[in-house]
């Protein structure tokens, strides 16, 4: 098990592709080594249409927080290195515990690109 805490800086990516693992456009995607060769990923994309989670900011909270709690959620996974190469492009840091999130140079205008593709989602309404 690998040791995480509030301190740990996180890896921020975006997907290669817009079709992966079920990732919703401008989810906030966090992820650290969770042991050699393995990455455990978790994600936010405001599926549900919470209005607390409009803005990426709070979507990273939201996503970093599940991770370093580890908490249960089909917004996660586990890949290797050579997945993790294939399907995301590492474009930052994210550190919980500040808030900080550093974009680098080279990537900001592909974050900036998947940040626009936001899109609100209306709550599911079941008619009886």
């Amino acid at each position: 098990m690998f040791a995480l805490s509030k301190d740990t800086s996180l890896n921020v990516y975006v997907p290669t592709t817009n079709q992966l693992f079920g990732i919703a456009p401008a989810s906030a995607i966090v992820g650290v080594s969770a042991k050699q060769d393995m990455y455990q990923i978790y994600h936010e994309g405001n599926v549900l249409g919470l209005k607390n989670a409009h803005q990426m900011a709070r979507r990273l909270d939201i996503a970093a927080s599940r991770l370093l709690s580890r908490a249960p959620t089909i917004s996660r996974f586990t890949l290797n290195s050579k997945q993790l190469d294939t399907y995301f492009i590492k474009v930052g840091t994210y550190s919980l515990a500040t808030q900080d999130l550093h974009i680098d140079k080279a990537h900001r205008l592909l974050w900036e690109d998947w940040c626009e593709a936001y899109e609100e989602f209306s709550p599911i309404r079941i008619n009886a």
